[in-house]
């Protein structure tokens, strides 16, 4: 992972939370989520004044991406995100401190998260009639989230879904850097015929691929991050940078835990071994949001469209 002086602070409870919730399961989230409250990162992106650090979602990308790295089951990064994008109307709706996702509910039908698996959740912020709402939610991971309360509807304009989507992938991006440190751990310390796997050409050839796949997925998160601009009315999305960055880290997810799982063999689907904490949050959030096709469709309509060649509307929009 990236320094940071951010990503330094908070590590360690990240860390302290994902062996809880690997070692322990009946860990309450509740606690952990009040852990994350108190260390005052949710407004990592907000301003000074608002109680916040004031660092561009560039500049806080090793943060968010930590959370992926280490497989936090909660909605850190999607609320961190969504604070930003919605300062003015979340302060004005909602306690500053509940736990927010992406996803949609309506009367009577169950609340679905965008992202699977996440516990303590408190409200979803779903799209509605041309704008957003704010609906709040109960229930847990198991038994499933219902609506509870009243929907708040919120006058920004936002591609909520493109969010979600973006808050998913920059994690993955990270949970990939993690499945890449165990398969060159294990692959360095696994003897077969006398000397480590890693030793033999046909596993290098494997695992170099893999790199290549996990680096092009940092360098999409930096696309994504710098395509997400924080100014005093919310969040902008350049829709080109951060649909074909949410492509890239899709495309990478199933090459990844394929070579990670035929690297350690039968080992790595064992529930003593961590590895399958982060190959089953990849292969579900390629899905969450919609795989890379719907993403790459969209950016290969968008160059169709405006009429210029590929290089043009790369260089133009991608670069």
């Amino acid at each position: 992972m990236t320094d940071s002086v951010f990503l330094d602070s908070i590590q360690p409870l990240f860390q302290d939370i994902h062996a809880h919730f690997t070692s322990q399961p009946d860990l309450n989230p509740q606690a952990a989520w009040d852990e994350l409250v108190q260390s005052g990162f949710l407004r990592l992106l907000l301003p000074e004044s608002a109680e916040g650090a004031g660092l561009s979602v560039a500049e806080a990308l090793p943060v968010l991406m930590a959370a992926g790295y280490w497989a936090l089951p909660l909605p850190y990064v999607e609320t961190a995100l969504l604070y930003a994008a919605l300062p003015d109307a979340l302060a004005d709706a909602i306690d500053g401190n509940l736990a927010l996702a992406v996803g949609t509910c309506g009367p009577g039908e169950p609340a679905q998260p965008l992202r699977l698996g996440l516990h303590c959740l408190d409200a979803l912020v779903t799209a509605k009639d041309g704008g957003i709402t704010v609906a709040p939610v109960s229930g847990d991971v198991e038994q499933g989230w219902r609506l509870q309360g009243e929907v708040t509807p919120l006058s920004q304009v936002l591609d909520i879904r493109l969010l979600g989507t973006a808050a998913e992938c920059l994690q993955l991006a990270g949970a990939m850097q993690r499945v890449l440190e165990l398969t060159v751990d294990y692959a360095n310390t696994r003897q077969q015929f006398g000397r480590p796997i890693g030793k033999y050409q046909a596993l290098q050839q494997q695992i170099s691929v893999m790199t290549g796949h996990c680096h092009s997925a940092v360098m999409a998160a930096q696309l994504a991050a710098g395509g997400m601009q924080r100014s005093n009315t919310g969040l902008s999305l350049d829709h080109h940078r951060v649909a074909a960055a949410c492509g890239m880290i899709k495309a990478a997810c199933q090459p990844v835990v394929s070579t990670a799982h035929a690297v350690h063999g039968a080992i790595g689907v064992t529930e003593e071994y961590e590895l399958h904490h982060y190959t089953r949050r990849l292969l579900a959030g390629r899905l969450a949001g919609g795989s890379e096709s719907r993403w790459f469709e969209q950016v290969g309509q968008a160059c169709l469209d405006s009429g210029a060649s590929v290089f043009d509307f790369t260089l133009a929009n991608l670069s």
